[in-house]
């Protein structure tokens, strides 16, 4: 488990890293400053010094100068001539002791040896005359051979034309390593008669050189213009070597630069450095100096800002911890309440009197508290009506359930009697198939009652044309009565199958009005239950969308139905008229047919009293010719009737083939719902177990809230 830290620990260390911060920046700082500080003071101090000490050797070879001009001016040096010993012949080592001096040189010796008895910075001081002798103070020996005139500083002499020279560093015959100065010497008259000169050893220089003081570690050394090492006060041995001999990375560059400051290491301790160059000499005078000395003071000022620093640090992190330490009381009882909130019990609140930020915020924690104790309330309240309604939304979903299985089912009851009711409408169109073979039937046999009508017609014409000789064909017209009586007896006959095709028809006409009326009843059952599936759809909202469409297009096809099925009663009404008005005439014209029959009987029986009643056969026969006409406008308007019942006929025929196209279209659709239905129903069960579901979940929902206490 994760160790929690206290605020005042954290306060406390906010503090410390920030005045560790601060000190790193003070140290930064300071480091940055006073390093530069010290180093430009180094630079200052050494270019003073350097230049003092470049003041110094001015002074002390312009003083070798004079010396060597009042040396050269002497009388003694004046008088010098070709009697001054000279080893130019001879060989060996030779001991200047050992022979005899002129007087001459005896002289010149003595005033070398008071030159250098008083100047100790002397290492040796003497004359080389144009003859070869050589006159000096030093009493060792000399080497056979040795021509002052070859030697360098005596041609360095003679290029000054009188005035002193400074040589380069040479080997002396001393057996050190010096500087000269030189100078032409000149007799009384001014004739050149040598060069004379005084040495001063490189030791003399370095310990010269050694009096400036820039620190702890750091030395000097003199260079000449070729780099030949006059003085160093670190380690003399180096004096006559060269710098590029010491193998000290970059000191020839620095040296030959024009930068004056920079930083060299050497043996792996870093130096700065400073040099100048010496007017007189063209000696380059070079201060080194230590890094860690030059920083010295930085460091010592670093140590002391940062113990200066730690300890504020220390003194500042006390007083930052026990302020908070005392701040922070106050915060441990919001602590402890908040963690009775933690426990759900928003029933406690802060008691901090204070009127700084921790009062604020304990003011604020309480005003929080109490709108959470409402919010809470509400929740709890919501929560309790939420869980009601949850539980009226399952009941009315499993109600809802119920009834979509009850529109299931009804469906399917309706599918069933669709699919009945297209059985019943085949039946009724194959009953209106025969009817209208029995009217086309009906149709011929009008035809030839026409056909009779019509030979009655011309017959009982002939008979009043040919009265006159009936008296005279009382055979023929008994024979005619004979095939009066038959056409009569065959029209009966045909009047009685035209009034049993006629009393067929209304009853066929009464079934299809019959199975008209089961349409009108069937639609409007469909009609009225697609109506209520269409407000249980929009009970069931977004699952019954489907369902309403299923229901608009049922009631669309119901309403088709109806439409249908007025139109068929209406013809069946219709054709129900024109059969009454068929069998009427029917039974007008069967009462014709025996009226005839009964007069051609009783023509046939007084077929022999027709001479004697000759003028009641006329009217008879005028009677008969009056029947007949009768009977031929019956017979024409049998033939409309039949013509209209044939029509009415294939107009019932063409609406039971729609019918039978709209029961199919009926049963399909049916079908449709029932899957619809089907699906709904799956829909509605899903519906019904999230209601279930939110059911349960804001009941724990409400056993969450409960156990908040807002009391």
């Amino acid at each position: 488990m994760k160790k929690n830290i206290s605020t005042s620990t954290k306060v406390s260390l906010g503090a410390i890293v920030v005045m560790l911060i601060v000190v790193a920046v003070s140290s930064v700082t300071t480091g940055i400053f006073f390093s530069k500080n010290s180093i430009e003071t180094f630079y200052s101090t050494a270019g003073m010094e350097l230049s003092e000490f470049s003041d110094t050797i001015d002074m002390f070879f312009s003083a070798k100068k004079v010396e060597l001009n009042v040396f050269s001016e002497t009388d003694a040096v004046k008088s010098a001539d070709d009697t001054i010993h000279s080893f130019v012949n001879e060989k060996g080592t030779i001991q200047i002791l050992g022979y005899e001096k002129s007087p001459t040189e005896a002289e010149i010796r003595k005033v070398c040896k008071n030159f250098a008895s008083n100047d100790v910075d002397i290492a040796e001081i003497y004359l080389g005359t144009k003859w070869g002798g050589y006159a000096t103070n030093f009493d060792s020996s000399m080497s056979g051979g040795y021509d002052p005139r070859k030697r360098g500083w005596y041609a360095t002499a003679t290029s000054g034309n009188g005035k002193a020279m400074i040589t380069d560093a040479f080997a002396s015959t001393v057996g050190a390593t010096v500087v000269g100065i030189t100078k032409s010497v000149y007799d009384f008259d001014g004739n050149f008669i040598g060069n004379s000169s005084i040495e001063v050893s490189l030791d003399t220089l370095t310990k010269i050189l050694g009096s400036v003081r820039l620190g702890e570690g750091s030395f000097l050394m003199m260079v000449q213009k070729d780099g030949t090492i006059l003085a160093d006060t670190k380690d003399s041995s180096n004096n006559f070597k060269n710098i590029s001999d010491l193998k000290i990375d970059g000191l020839k560059e620095y040296l030959d630069s024009k930068e004056y400051s920079g930083d060299i290491s050497i043996d792996g301790t870093g130096y700065f450095t400073q040099f100048t160059v010496n007017p007189l000499t063209d000696y380059k005078i070079v201060a080194f100096c230590p890094k860690d000395t030059v920083l010295a003071a930085f460091y010592k000022t670093l140590d002391i800002t940062i113990i200066v620093c730690l300890i504020f640090l220390l003194g500042i992190t006390v007083i930052v911890f026990f302020i908070t330490r005392r701040m922070m009381s106050p915060l441990n009882t919001i602590i402890a309440s908040l963690k009775t909130v933690a426990e759900n019990d928003f029933t406690h609140e802060i008691s901090v009197k204070s009127h700084d930020e921790l009062g604020v915020v304990a003011d604020t924690f309480n005003n929080t508290l109490g709108v959470l104790r409402n919010t809470f309330g509400v929740i709890s309240n919501n929560t309790n009506e939420l869980d009601s309604i949850g539980n009226g939304l399952a009941q009315d979903m499993n109600n809802i359930s119920n009834e979509i299985n009850k529109i299931a089912n009804n469906i399917v009851s309706i599918s069933e009697q669709s699919a009945s009711l297209n059985e019943s409408v085949s039946k009724t169109n194959q009953s209106e198939q025969e009817i209208s073979t029995a009217i086309s039937r009906l149709n011929e046999s009008s035809e030839a009652q026409k056909e009779c009508v019509d030979n009655s017609k011309m017959s009982a014409g002939r008979m009043i044309n040919n009265i006159s000789e009936i008296s005279n064909s009382i055979q023929n017209t008994s024979d005619a009565v004979e095939s009066l009586l038959k056409a009569t007896d065959i029209g009966k006959m045909n009047m009685q199958k035209s009034a049993e095709i006629a009393q067929k028809i209304s009853e066929a006409s009464g079934s299809l009005k019959e199975a008209s009326d089961v349409i009108m009843n069937v639609a409007s059952k469909t009609n009225l239950l697609a109506m209520n599936a269409a407000i249980e759809a929009s009970h069931a909202g977004t699952a019954g969308q489907g369902f309403a469409v299923v229901a608009s297009e049922i009631r669309n096809l119901a309403e088709q139905s109806s439409k249908q099925g007025n139109l068929i009663t209406q013809t069946l009404t219709d054709v129900f008229g024109e059969i009454e008005s068929l069998t009427e005439s029917t039974k007008t014209v069967e009462g014709s047919f025996a009226e005839i029959y009964k007069l051609s009987e009783n023509v046939s029986h007084l077929t022999e009293a027709v001479h004697s009643v000759m003028g009641e056969h006329e009217e008879s026969c005028q009677g008969v010719l009056s029947a007949i006409n009768e009977i031929e406008t019956a017979t024409a308007v049998v033939k409309k009737e039949s013509d209209g019942i044939f029509n009415a006929s294939r107009n019932v025929s063409d609406a039971m083939l729609n019918m039978s196209k709209v029961a199919t279209n009926l049963s399909v659709q049916m079908q449709e719902m029932e899957s619809g239905a089907r699906r709904i129903t799956e829909s509605t069960e899903a519906v019904n177990g999230l209601s279930q579901n939110n059911k349960t979940k804001i009941s724990e929902l409400a056993g969450e809230i409960n156990k908040f206490k807002i009391n």
